[in-house]
């Protein structure tokens, strides 16, 4: 295993989740062997509310795709992409620290559009059950975005 670090932690209704860490690499292991690429790093407090939410749409038959942090450089290449009119399916925030991708605060569920209508509403409860926003309901709507409420 080499640099990795375990740490197992148990997340809501006895969900178990193993956070595995290594060099270069950004990426929460689930134990039944799914990863979540760029959940890592987020807050700690979004962390276990991915874990909570994922565990809970798990039992009802609902996987996820997603896709968690951005470093600056990456939020600053799809800004400048999005300002030089290139198509991007969804809004992206200026580059600063506090863009909530960057922050650690946010998350896009890369597969939303290919639920069902009932899916989406499902997923959207459970994120909001968690106090997340969804990013629906933003005046530039991101369907496939949710950010953790300060």
């Amino acid at each position: 295993i080499g640099t990795e670090q375990r740490t197992v932690r148990q997340y809501g209704k006895g969900a178990t989740r193993a956070l595995v860490e290594r060099e270069n690499e950004q990426y929460v292991r689930m134990i039944d062997g799914k990863e979540r690429y760029g959940l890592y790093h987020l807050e700690e407090d979004a962390a276990e509310d991915i874990a909570v939410i994922l565990n809970d749409l798990q039992q009802k038959e609902i996987e996820l795709d997603i896709r968690g942090r951005r470093s600056l450089a990456e939020q600053r290449r799809l800004y400048t992409q999005q300002q030089a009119g290139t198509k991007i399916d969804y809004p992206v925030a200026p580059p600063t620290q506090d863009a909530p991708h960057v922050a650690g605060r946010a998350i896009d569920v890369r597969n939303f559009r290919s639920l069902t209508p009932q899916q989406q509403q499902e997923v959207i409860r459970t994120f909001e059950e968690q106090e997340w926003t969804w990013g629906g309901t933003f005046r530039r709507r991101d369907i496939v975005h949710f950010e953790k409420r300060s």
